[in-house]
């Protein structure tokens, strides 16, 4: 798109005042002839505003808000596409100095082809592409855009301050330029998404807005084995089975055993002497059992 300006302004110099597609553009601007006034002229006005200073106003904004929230890369890519785009333009009005249609209607101080003010608004379609609107909103952003593009076009010619083949090579500047600047720092603009992408899980982490691995499972008994009579909660979020299990049951007491061992003394000459049966098995709820020494 780059050379194909650069051609047409080379083309231009030839015969600045009435190169070969004169004719259209004065068959254009016979059209954009009649009153200008009301609502038209107050949009066309708009328009010759926000391509001038103003757009370069917001363009440093953009840069500062894009620095402070640690996007230098992409700020320096901004600043770089919109100088590059100004520069450019401002060369191939130099090479080609063809004049400005008679009627013009606003303040102008440079030559006619191609258009600063078309130029500029395609390069800021395309650098809020790519550090303002996410990937998957693209596809409108690019109607928007070119609707933002055709609108300052018909502007510049509305008030006869460009010839139609001026705006057209202004747009094709304005996205040549940027898409160039585009590619070159595309390492660096992926390097930065990559980084990003990285650290918001961290930065929501912090703040508390990621949930949790366990968030939305159904509340289990804690690890600890819960004393009898306290049973673990009902889930909030029951399950299948335990929506169709029954109740349980008491449990039945289960009757437990203990080995037990009796001890017997025994009388002889040297004095008292202990012994120790063998242990019997006998149910915790009856007697123990005994023997005498004699019998053992």
């Amino acid at each position: 798109m780059l050379l194909a300006v650069l051609a047409v302004a080379l083309w231009v110099r030839a015969d600045p005042a009435s190169p070969p597609f004169q004719g259209l553009d004065d068959d254009w601007l016979r059209l954009m002839g009649g009153p200008h006034d009301g609502l038209p002229w107050a949009a066309a006005e708009a328009f010759n505003h926000g391509g001038g200073r103003f757009s370069a106003v917001a363009l440093m904004v953009l840069a500062v808000v894009l620095t402070a929230v640690r996007r230098w890369r992409s700020a320096l890519f901004a600043i770089t596409a919109f100088l590059a785009t100004y520069a450019v333009t401002e060369v191939f009005k130099h090479i080609a100095d063809r004049p400005r249609p008679d009627s013009v209607m606003v303040t102008v101080t440079s030559q006619s082809f191609p258009s600063g003010h078309s130029s500029r608004a395609a390069c800021v379609v395309v650098l809020l592409a790519v550090v303002a609107i996410p990937v998957a909103a693209r596809y409108w952003w690019w109607a928007v855009g070119a609707l933002l593009v055709l609108s300052m076009m018909w502007a510049r010619t509305w008030q006869h301050a460009h010839w139609l083949t001026d705006t057209l090579g202004g747009v094709a500047t304005g996205l040549g330029v940027t898409l160039l600047c585009w590619w070159a720092f595309g390492t660096m603009l992926r390097l930065e998404r990559s980084q990003r992408s990285a650290r918001e899980p961290d930065d929501l982490a912090r703040t508390g807005e990621v949930p949790s691995a366990t968030s939305g499972l159904p509340l289990r008994c804690p690890p600890a084995r819960p004393s009898r009579g306290n049973r673990c909660p009902p889930s909030p979020h029951p399950t299948r089975s335990s929506r169709t299990s029954r109740p349980s049951r008491p449990p039945t007491p289960i009757r437990r055993h203990r080995r037990t061992a009796t001890r017997t003394r025994r009388w002889s000459r040297s004095g008292p002497t202990t012994a120790w049966r063998s242990p019997r098995w006998s149910s915790a709820s009856s007697a123990p059992a005994t023997r005498s020494a004699s019998s053992a």
